[in-house]
């Protein structure tokens, strides 16, 4: 039944890891015709098929003289499957996988007869361990307990002799991880998660209940608008979740006072793309991908690549948005208190912010939580993966008040909840510590400035023992002692500098714009610089150049990893960070001070401004989208560069279509909520200011209103 049509082509030859030459034959069993890409693979079947019926053979006569056994019927059907009984072999050739993380045709095996498709995840140590997934439609007496007790040696064996014989693994490489062998019957865990567990319908009902609240508020404030109620405690819940009243808010109103500072919106939504972009490379490697092994050669060798492998670095420029709009708005405030001491008022002030900042986070955040504990197992789980997502839903049910607490980055992170979120524990325990330092500015600027450097220096010298203890790297195939993602990557210790960088700018920025500072030192210099336009534009250059640079070293450090020292390692990793923020900035700093209107008009223009508020949503279920994608494949899929860009459109899409949604219906009516019943007094000043824009048309009031409403 096995033989080779004379109808064969050769594909273009392409020099990869563990063939010289790619060949696409068609491979006919009985009247089944299908694709196979490796000759290989031709040859060593039949082998490797007896050879396991070799095995089954004297697993079946061990299991008959054993009166306690249970697997004979199991292996009775394996041993019909070998001779083609009902064409059951067929099945299992054409649906069970065919190479490394090859998860078959789920579809097709449930509708072969007396199969059972069965997902089998496992950990293969070939340098570093990999997981991987390998479908196996075998046959319908067989269950996960037959496969676990009697069959785990001989589709190890079968498995560890394909990767052999196929060229893309060495027999002394293949080897088992610890115990991390599973086997896991789909169609059970699919039915096990159809049923609607009391938080699903928790879920729904609250759904509906917003959807149908916020509708019922916008009819209210619209018929309510010239009635009697208005000013009342029942029209301010109104109108706090009124959608007209958010929609204009999300659409027309600006993000500053200072129309020169829209130019950052441009920058935190780019580099929202670019976390995008950067997850989803990740999921592509920890999902079934067929030509996984030939990765780490694509990553080695495509150039462009870098600069999604790079990533990281998009991380540093929103702690430095974060420390510099959060250490600006601080600092107008506090510049009325400059001649008050502190006292309790101040204390109150800063408790305020806290509050303030934790109930502007939570709502989504719960959401994401709740997304993924339920909602993408019920929902998301009619396909062979589901069961990969089970580790993060488990995880989220255990440890989700770590998140809540945003210590989740000092604990382990890789078992951690929503993994991403690892940023919002690092800008908040920054966020912490901010109105105590503008305070110190206000009252003892030198001193403060001092302090942060000291900061910084010390910062630096826990990340030269870090890198030089644990030998780190940014490649992704230097053999570290330790791990860069949770030794270094994620601790708050490390990342500060990017922020502390934002906050001294802040206070730059503020000298800029304070009629009293124009004779200091600071504003003279940075006078000189942006009004001369050779010296400007030349700084210009020289910051895209080092962004450039910072990006393109990690091409050498993943092309050339055998020649790197650990003092490469070091001097990279501790300068790379603080220096791209500078780069960015010397590109930036010129038009946030209103003296380069041409990269004003690209990075602000106004339709920036409405995506920079969704930007919060976009990045807490980005990766739960993905989770869901990934839940929904039937086939392994096939890693190329163009495939992870065209993935991240469409997710970047996706996410900010969801954000504006849960934006519109919930984000802003909790945060105009809170406005109204626990800050009053803050609400009262925006209406006051509202009636005042609205008597002048002053154009610089409105948006001072805006400023201060958001």
């Amino acid at each position: 039944f096995f033989f080779f049509s004379s109808r064969r082509r050769h594909t273009r030859c392409r020099e990869v890891s563990w063939a010289r030459r790619c060949v696409q034959e068609t491979a006919i069993i009985g009247s089944h015709v299908f694709p196979f890409n490796h000759t290989e693979l031709y040859r060593s079947l039949p082998k490797l098929i007896a050879k396991a019926g070799m095995k089954l053979h004297q697993k079946q006569l061990l299991s008959r003289l054993n009166p306690n056994s249970n697997s004979s019927e199991c292996l009775d059907g394996l041993l019909s499957m070998l001779t083609n009984k009902n064409g059951t072999l067929i099945s299992f050739i054409l649906n069970s996988f065919k190479g490394f993380n090859d998860i078959g045709d789920y579809k097709s095996c449930k509708k072969a007869n007396e199969t059972r498709y069965i997902l089998l995840m496992i950990k293969i140590a070939s340098g570093t361990p990999a997981s991987g997934e390998f479908g196996i439609c075998g046959p319908a007496s067989c269950k996960v307990g037959d496969y676990t007790e009697n069959l785990k040696d001989i589709i190890y064996d079968f498995l560890k002799d394909l990767l052999e014989s196929t060229g893309m693994m060495n027999a002394s490489d293949i080897k088992m991880v610890n115990d991390s062998v599973r086997f896991v019957d789909v169609d059970e865990y699919n039915a096990s998660q159809s049923s609607l567990d009391p938080l699903s319908a928790f879920l729904l009902v609250f759904a509906g209940l917003v959807l149908i609240g916020v509708l019922a508020c916008t009819y209210l404030d619209f018929s309510w608008s010239k009635g009697s109620f208005k000013g009342s405690v029942g029209s301010k819940l109104v109108e706090s979740c009124s959608l007209p009243r958010n929609a204009t808010y999300l659409f027309y109103t600006k993000n500053s006072v200072d129309e020169n500072l829209e130019v950052l919106n441009g920058v935190r939504v780019l580099s929202m793309c670019w976390v995008i972009c950067g997850h989803c490379f990740d999921f592509f490697t920890v999902s079934p991908v067929s030509n996984i092994l030939q990765i780490p050669e694509i990553m080695k060798n495509t150039y462009i690549l870098q600069f999604i492998l790079a990533g990281t670095f998009s991380i540093d420029v929103f702690f430095f948005l974060s420390g510099f709009l959060c250490a600006l708005t601080m600092t107008a405030q506090m510049d009325k208190m400059k001649n008050e001491p502190v006292n309790g008022t101040t204390v109150k002030a800063v408790i305020v912010s806290y509050v303030h900042r934790y109930i502007r986070l939570l709502p989504l955040y719960l959401i994401a939580i709740l997304c993924v504990v339920s909602v993408i197992p019920y929902f998301f789980s009619d396909g062979p993966l589901g069961v990969l997502n089970e580790w993060q839903m488990n995880i989220c049910k255990a440890k989700w008040w770590h998140n809540l607490l945003y210590i989740q980055n000092f604990k382990e992170i890789a078992e951690g909840c929503l993994i991403w979120t690892w940023y919002l524990a690092n800008d908040m325990q920054f966020f912490l510590i901010t109105p105590w330092l503008v305070i110190f500015y206000k009252k003892l600027p030198k001193q403060c400035i001092a302090v942060i450097l000291a900061i910084i220096l010390g910062s630096i010298g826990i990340q030269s023992y870090v890198v030089y203890h644990y030998d780190l790297s940014v490649s992704y195939f230097y053999k570290s002692k330790g791990d860069f993602f949770e030794d270094y990557y994620v601790k708050p210790y490390n990342r500060i500098n990017a922020y502390l960088l934002g906050i001294v700018i802040a206070w730059m920025y503020f000298e800029w714009k304070d009629k009293n500072s124009q004779d200091s030192f600071i504003n003279v210099v940075t006078r000189r610089w942006v009004d001369n336009v050779y010296v400007k534009y030349v700084l210009i250059l020289v910051g895209a150049g080092i962004t450039y640079g910072c990006v393109a070293l990690h091409y050498v450090f993943n092309h050339y990893w055998e020649k790197i020292v650990t003092w490469h390692n070091l001097v990279y990793i501790i300068v790379s960070r603080p220096l791209f923020v500078i780069g960015l900035l010397l590109v930036i700093y010129p038009v946030m001070l209103g003296k380069e209107k041409n990269l004003f008009a690209i990075l602000g223009a106004p339709f920036w401004n409405v995506l920079a508020k969704l930007t919060y949503g976009a990045y807490m279920f980005h990766c739960i989208i993905l989770f869901a994608e990934k839940s929904m494949d039937y086939h392994s899929i096939h890693f190329t560069f163009m495939r992870t860009m065209f993935s991240s459109i469409h997710i970047w899409v996706l996410s900010y279509v969801l954000s504006l949604l849960l934006t519109l219906f919930i984000e802003l009516p909790v945060s105009q909520i809170e406005r109204s019943y626990l800050f009053p007094k803050r609400r009262e000043a925006v209406e006051s200011m509202k009636e005042k824009a609205d008597e002048e048309k002053s154009l610089k009031s409105a948006d001072a209103v805006s400023y201060t409403h958001l």
